[in-house]
């Protein structure tokens, strides 16, 4: 009987772990069974399409395909971009210190770096760049111009410029200089008579929570500081880290910036301001727009939570989802998303849903309608960006005038003049 117990116990043992087994290993069949078929219907194409198939072109097709059903920040980085990754996480990169953009089909100077190469060398605003050495330039290799200009410090660079109002090309031999990209695009005493320091931070890359300490440092060796404002409008973001730097210049030390939870959410990796803030208890406001996002809304985000400003403007963007780079074989990336970010009170305000009425997906439940409260007790909201505890509109902004801008217009006229 008791060996008969024991038979019984084992295979009961055995159907049980088989279950367990079956459950975490059905994902893995399923990826394998999805390559299998991935890779043969590649293979049959590349070879025996009618018309020639080029691999790679191919390939690059299929993945941006695969990757174009999740959310747009989920994206496959190429050799050819991968000196953007860099710029994002370094801040710094080997360059001439010029801006270029497509208008009119020419590949033109739209921007300066003052003190740079291009600057120094007589480079203009409104320069066609023709070739870059012997390479000819047209909006066919664009996306590949960052190969051309973003070399290593020290290394020549010679540019064939088109300038209106002058016959024939002008050549510039320019030298490539490590060039570091400033977060803080302005800070100074405004009105300048006033105590009150007005900062503008335009990006989040390695270095933007030490400008803000610099810069809080110089002003106050000049005269008391008795008001802030913390300008994030037009803000895109940038590196999560710095986002968390950047807080720590305003909040006080323990206190908690943000958290983030990838798909298993009993994982939360919580994150605390480690310093004294260097701006002290003084008074601060915190300006947002619907160009503020990810790493802006982060720092608004815990600001607010902690009723450590006031928070005026718009409406930011709701951007609430945390991407991690890959890497990958030869020289490529994955930017993936992997988390979403939650404020200090719990909520997280990512606009978009990407996994709604998506086959491709399990069941993702988010409450859009549970109200969050400030250290205060003020009540706050999930979903839809940062909202503003005031909100003011730029009365000056009109849809004529956007639309000037999205087509270059202004540009084109001071071109022209």
């Amino acid at each position: 009987m008791r060996k008969f117990l024991f038979r019984f116990s084992a295979v009961g043992l055995i159907v049980i772990l088989s279950g367990f087994i079956n459950g975490d290993s059905d994902i893995y069949f399923q990826m394998s069974k999805g390559i299998d078929i991935f890779g043969r219907v590649y293979k049959e194409v590349a070879i025996n399409y009618v018309d020639e198939v080029k691999p790679e072109a191919f390939m690059l097709q299929g993945i941006q395909g695969m990757l174009s059903a999740l959310d747009p920040y989920t994206v496959y980085i190429d050799e050819n971009h991968q000196k953007d990754i860099e710029l994002i996480t370094k801040g710094k990169y080997g360059g001439i210190g010029a801006t270029v953009g497509l208008y009119n089909d020419k590949i033109t100077i739209v921007d300066l770096i003052e003190g740079y190469s291009a600057q120094r060398q007589g480079i203009r605003i409104g320069d066609v760049i023709k070739k870059v050495d012997t390479v000819s330039i047209s909006k066919t290799n664009y996306d590949e111009l960052g190969n051309y200009l973003k070399r290593e410090p020290g290394t020549e660079i010679s540019l064939t410029i088109e300038r209106d109002g002058v016959k024939g090309d002008i050549i510039f031999n320019l030298v490539s200089e490590e060039i570091e990209i400033k977060n803080l695009t302005y800070y100074g005493f405004v009105p300048e008579e006033s105590n009150n320091v007005y900062l503008k931070l335009s990006g989040f890359s390695r270095s933007a929570g030490d400008e803000i300490r610099k810069a809080i440092h110089d002003l106050r060796v000049q005269k008391e500081i008795k008001s802030i404002v913390l300008d994030l409008r037009g803000n895109p973001g940038g590196l999560l880290d710095a986002a968390i730097d950047v807080s720590e210049k305003f909040l006080k030390k323990g206190q908690k910036i943000v958290s983030i939870k990838g798909r298993d959410e009993t994982k939360e990796q919580v994150f605390n301001a480690q310093e004294e803030p260097v701006s002290g208890s003084t008074k601060l406001a915190i300006l947002v727009d619907g160009g503020s996002a990810s790493a802006s809304e982060i720092v608004a985000g815990a600001l607010q939570d902690h009723d450590r400003g006031v928070v005026l403007g718009t409406k930011s963007f709701g951007k609430g989802l945390v991407q991690t780079v890959i890497p990958l074989s030869f020289n490529t990336s994955l930017k993936m998303t992997t988390a979403r970010y939650y404020t200090p009170s719990g909520r997280c305000i990512q606009e978009v849903d990407y996994s709604k009425e998506k086959e491709i997906f399990g069941e993702n439940i988010i409450d859009e309608n549970k109200i969050y409260l400030t250290d205060n007790k003020r009540e706050v909201f999930a979903r839809g960006g940062i909202t503003p505890d005031s909100v003011i509109n730029n009365s000056s902004e009109s849809h004529l005038v956007r639309s000037l801008l999205a087509t270059g217009m202004f540009f084109n006229l001071g071109q022209t003049f």
